[in-house]
């Protein structure tokens, strides 16, 4: 983003901010735009910077209740390299920074931390203002007590370390998460598992539980429409048991309850978790009282399956929930202690225990019959190669009379009709062109079953071929109903209606069509039929799949051979005119089937391509007569062409745009998450939107998800929040209230340092407009001239 380096200290602040967070080799690594606004592209400023420059301990590493502790934090710039004191009032935004977040068994001593020497004061000319250097290793140290109640398993610190290691050429920001303990330092650094025993709180004295987790989400790289799995594993102190997920008969003990409380980029496939062996049920029996409880000993492993969405593809994807599992031994029930997790793109620090990296976990195993591939031997099968020829040309006769046919039936039975008092010859030519069609489809999915493995339907699983056939329906429908006319020559169901001829041409797309149509249904004979194929040599796929091909054509080549059949039908007359336009409606309805099984992201943009469609053939059907000029011709097809191309690309951007690299990187609407970024100085922006806002999608679409939005929003580590009001939620209704608002689209801006005075962009409004308000929020001082809260800052 490029942007004049002038204006207030903030600006200067602002350019130096972190940015879009990642992780390898283990280490939290930040993209940073430098101050001359070139992308550093995640190279280490200087080649003898170490590989992990800094490093978290607790000293000494071995101490009793009563003794002093320090907390050392070192950071190792290299050389002609250097990194920035801890000086808020020296450094501003550049400035190191340690926090504390959480501590067991220990009582600070020293109110912050101290440098082991002094940093050098030098005047930076970009900033205008003198920083605090230090060009050599620097430690920071901060002094506990170890509390007198205290035992040394227990004791622990975990924070957060914020610096930058800086050089002539660029800055490179470091953000690590830390946890450290007596005995080293413990740094949870795998964002998608982890081990983790919880902390048990008994009186005034935490120990450690008799029960550790490893939660594990793989893979890690999946790609939108692949599967990831979910798995806890939970081990038991020996002679200790939990309960399983389903509880027993008057089951006294709690049962484990495992809650997802946040998906990102990911949807549950199911609905409960699968236990990894079954639970042993116990029956207690008390004179003539008697429970039954359905317990766990040992270790256990619950998983769950979630499919990524699209949304993954540029954000990521993670969880978060909690596991609640009661402990009991043959005398004792401990009361249950809630476990949090957090995995993927929802990591955080955990809390709640310390890692536990000496409990060793068997790998997880489904529970059931354990799988297995199988392929039937060739030489075991009672069935040959006849047998499954056979049952492919049936299997094609049959396709005949499915459901997805049906309204190419209706053409096809227009086409026997005008064929009645036709030369026997040319009758024979029409049907065999059809069935050149049909067994021309036929071959090529043979060929793409041998090529990459589709399938018999597989093409249906392509929502851009649904888009293709949805269109191409539609088209034909309009043309049933009399809107226009295919300019296919001796294509049936033209606005000619009963009075045009077919021709061989049209006799051959419409093979093709009715086959395409077919392939979403299966009929007897071919399931077996084609998974047998598939297995053989690639002659015997064409061979197997070219003889159904031939049986779908076969009942077409006999009235070509047997033209006398066709006397049966009804003579033409009118009756046809209405017929051909009822098949007309049987098509809308088969649209209708598309746009049904189509993923969500692509019905609108489906629905703008049919519009525009049904806008050019209108045009082509209605705007000219045969008796017009060429002229006045020509522009009318320029035209309806131009809308059709026009319609087809704006939805067909649209099904791509949701899963674009500029989509920034939304998190859904909460209070709680609101209020916890403002607390944390954050500047937060809120979309309030819906679906069904056509101006919502046409903001985000040119103003929110665009490239010059997302860099600013990552430079600046703003926070966005998605506020959907599809379905009228409760929530997002009373924070509409609070800012007058009626309707959306309504994007809402907190700044960090004045929430209270929120920047409020009403209606539909540009790129610029956006990028200005995000500009002045953070650029907002406590000092600046706002207005006040009750007259928030708003654009019309």
């Amino acid at each position: 983003m490029r942007r004049t380096i002038a204006g207030s200290f903030w600006t200067m602040v602002v350019l130096a901010l972190l940015a879009t967070l990642g992780t390898a080799n283990g280490q939290a690594q930040i993209h940073f735009q430098d101050p001359l606004g070139d992308i550093n592209n995640g190279r280490l400023p200087a080649a003898s910077t170490p590989a992990i420059p800094h490093k978290v301990e607790l000293i000494p590493p071995t101490a009793k209740p009563g003794e002093m502790v320090t907390l050392r934090v070192t950071v190792n710039p290299g050389e002609k390299a250097y990194t920035y004191s801890t000086s808020q009032e020296k450094n501003k935004g550049a400035a190191t920074k340690i926090a504390i977040t959480a501590g067991r068994g220990l009582e600070p001593v020293d109110d912050q931390f101290s440098a082991n020497h002094k940093p050098k004061t030098v005047y930076e000319p970009l900033f205008g203002y003198d920083v605090e250097k230090y060009v050599k290793p620097v430690s920071w140290s901060r002094r506990f007590y170890i509390a007198d109640n205290a035992q040394p398993a227990d004791v622990s610190l975990t924070g957060e370390l914020r610096y930058q290691i800086c050089d002539e050429r660029n800055c490179k920001p470091y953000k690590e998460s830390f946890t450290v303990a007596l005995g080293g330092a413990q740094t949870v650094e795998n964002r998608y598992e982890y081990q983790i025993r919880p902390i048990r709180k008994v009186g005034q004295r935490q120990s450690p539980d008799n029960i550790a987790y490893r939660f594990r989400l793989t893979p890690e790289n999946a790609k939108p429409g692949e599967t990831v799995t979910l798995n806890i594993s939970a081990k038991v102190d020996p002679a200790w048991h939990t309960f399983a997920l389903i509880p027993g008969e008057q089951q006294p003990g709690k049962p484990t309850k495992i809650t997802l409380e946040t998906l990102e980029g990911l949807r549950p496939v199911g609905e409960t978790f699968t236990p990894s062996k079954p639970y042993k049920a116990e029956k207690i029996s008390i004179g003539d009282f008697s429970i039954e409880q359905n317990v766990h000993y040992g270790q256990i492993n619950w998983t769950r399956k979630f499919t990524v969405l699209d949304s993954a593809e540029s954000a990521g994807y993670g969880l978060r929930g909690t596991i609640d599992c009661q402990l009991c031994n043959e005398g004792t029930c401990l009361t249950p202690n809630p476990m949090s997790f957090a995995l993927g793109t929802l990591w955080t620090v955990p809390v709640g225990g310390v890692p536990d990296d000496q409990t060793e976990f068997d790998e997880p195993v489904a529970a059931g019959p354990v799988a297995f591939d199988f392929k039937p031997p060739a030489d075991t099968s009672s069935h040959g190669l006849v047998f499954y020829l056979i049952s492919a040309f049936f299997g094609g006769m049959i396709l005949n009379i499915m459901p997805c046919v049906l309204p190419v039936l209706a053409i096809k039975l227009l086409s026997f009709v005008q064929q009645a008092g036709e030369d026997r010859g040319r009758i024979l030519a029409l049907n065999v062109a059809y069935s050149v069609g049909v067994v021309g489809v036929f071959l090529i999915l043979a060929t793409l079953a041998v090529s990459i493995g589709l399938g018999w339907g597989g093409l249906f699983q392509n929502s851009e071929f649904n888009l293709v056939m949805a269109c191409l329906v539609f088209a034909m429908g309009l043309s049933l109903l009399g809107v226009f006319e295919i300019p296919v020559p001796g294509f049936v169901g033209s606005a000619a209606g009963g009075q045009q001829q077919e021709g061989l041409l049209g006799a051959f797309l419409t093979g093709i069509f009715a086959t395409l149509l077919a392939t979403p249904c299966s009929g007897p004979f071919l399931g077996v039929t084609l998974g047998w194929s598939v297995q053989q040599s690639p002659t015997i796929v064409y061979l197997v799949w070219g003889t159904m091909g031939l049986g779908m054509a076969f009942p077409y080549l006999v009235f070509g051979l047997f033209p006398g059949a066709i006397k049966l039908l009804p003579k033409p007359g009118t009756w046809m005119v209405r017929f051909k336009e009822l098949a007309g409606f049987v098509l809308m309805a088969t649209v209708i089937f598309f746009v049904y099984f189509l993923e969500k992201t692509f019905v609108v943009p489906l629905l703008v391509m049919l519009l525009g469609i049904a806008l050019g053939l209108w045009m082509l059907g209605s705007l000219y007569q045969t008796t017009s000029p060429p002229r006045h011709k020509n522009i009318v097809r320029v035209a309806a062409v131009s809308f059709i191309a026009i319609f087809c690309t704006v939805g067909y951007g649209m099904s791509q745009y949701k899963g674009s690299a500029n989509e920034l990187a939304w998190e859904g609407f909460s209070e709680e998450r609101l209020l916890d970024s403002v607390a944390n100085k954050k500047t937060v922006l809120v979309d309030f939107t819906a679906d069904w806002c056509l101006t919502c999608k046409m903001v985000e679409k040119t103003a929110l998800n665009t490239r010059r939005t997302k860099e600013f929003v990552e430079d600046n580590g703003v926070v966005t929040l998605y506020a959907d009001y599809t379905n009228e939620s409760a929530e997002i209704k009373a924070w509409l209230d609070k800012f007058d608002s009626e309707s959306v689209p309504l994007t809402v801006i907190f700044p960090g340092n004045r929430p209270q005075e929120p920047i409020l962009i009403r209606d539909l409004y540009s790129q610029s407009i956006l990028l200005e308000k995000l500009q002045q929020a953070v650029e907002l001082k406590t000092d600046s001239p706002v207005q006040t809260a009750g007259n928030p800052v708003t654009h019309q």
